[in-house]
């Protein structure tokens, strides 16, 4: 995994990736991995949902819950959109184009993870 694409290198935490590897083993890993993806399209929907109807308080829980996991396996793009979604909630403002960044950061992340993985 040392031969990082600079693209991969800006959406992906090389550090927490080896870390995670390192700790639980690369197939428990692609299994939390494969866990995230199934779970992401379900929650950025909600996410979503949120968004639209302006709920700021779920926005906020949502978008964190999302941070969170996305952290743990090393999407640092992902992580990164849902902090900055999360953070202009709470002050009752949606992030520009929220929606789209999610969508293409969540899926971007976690397939250039999987690619790199093998």
């Amino acid at each position: 995994m040392s031969d990082m694409t600079p693209e991969l290198g800006n959406l992906i935490s090389q550090s927490v990736v080896d870390v995670m590897v390192y700790l639980v083993g690369l197939d428990a890993y692609k299994r939390m991995l494969d866990s995230l993806a199934r779970n992401t399209k379900s929650d950025l929907s909600q996410l979503i949902s949120h968004l639209q109807q302006n709920d700021w308080d779920k926005i906020v829980s949502q978008a964190h819950k999302v941070k969170g996991a996305a952290g743990l396996l090393g999407l640092s793009g992902l992580q990164a959109a849902c902090e900055k979604i999360g953070d202009q909630a709470k002050v009752n403002q949606k992030a520009d184009d929220a929606e789209a960044t999610l969508q293409h950061t969540a899926s971007r992340n976690i397939a250039l993870l999987k690619q790199t993985l093998g």
